[in-house]
């Protein structure tokens, strides 16, 4: 979850940023797409179980959608092809940013790694080049000596958040470690 707005149905069932939803209504959430079908298709008024990771830990959760008002939308812009460039075992390659490009992250800190090159795992999950990384699992991420570190520690299957900048917004995207 990149944000959750106050007194609305996510808000109210408990959902926090940051939160990596692993399923809702019972059915897994393996990419964005799945979400917003999920949630465009949920009736109204029903109670709606969810499984989150938060802090390491699955949570369970439960909400109740709203009506939404009726409004076109337009379609959302996928991730593109992996690239044949040497990405990071994670599927990513990042590189430093310059001091003159370092971007406002998570409480204000300056910093961040360009994420040069994304493997076919790391685009599946949404990640592009060009998206600028400013934390992995809530710690900020200055250089990529520091990212790399952090990945490189991480166990086969465990899930990394991180939180990027793109265009003019931020978010979260979620990868598991899909190799040794």
């Amino acid at each position: 979850m990149t944000a959750v707005t106050k007194n609305k149905p996510a808000d109210r069932g408990g959902l926090r940023p940051g939160d990596i939803l692993l399923s809702f209504g019972g059915a897994a959430i393996n990419a964005p797409q799945d979400l917003s079908w999920r949630v465009a298709t949920a009736a109204a008024g029903q109670e709606i179980a969810l499984v989150v990771l938060r802090d390491g830990k699955r949570l369970r959760l439960h909400l109740r959608p709203e009506q939404r008002p009726a409004r076109v939308t337009r379609p959302q812009e996928k991730a593109p092809l992996a690239q044949k460039s040497k990405a990071h075992s994670s599927g990513l390659s990042v590189a430093d940013l310059g001091p003159a490009s370092k971007r406002t992250g998570p409480g204000q800190q300056k910093g961040g790694v360009v994420v040069t090159a994304v493997g076919i795992h790391a685009a599946q999950g949404g990640f592009r080049v060009g998206d600028v990384i400013v934390a992995v699992d809530d710690q900020p991420i200055t250089n990529k000596e520091q990212f790399n570190e952090i990945v490189a520690s991480l166990a086969r299957g465990q899930i990394f958040r991180c939180y990027l900048l793109r265009q003019n917004g931020a978010l979260y995207l979620a990868l598991p470690k899909q190799w040794e």
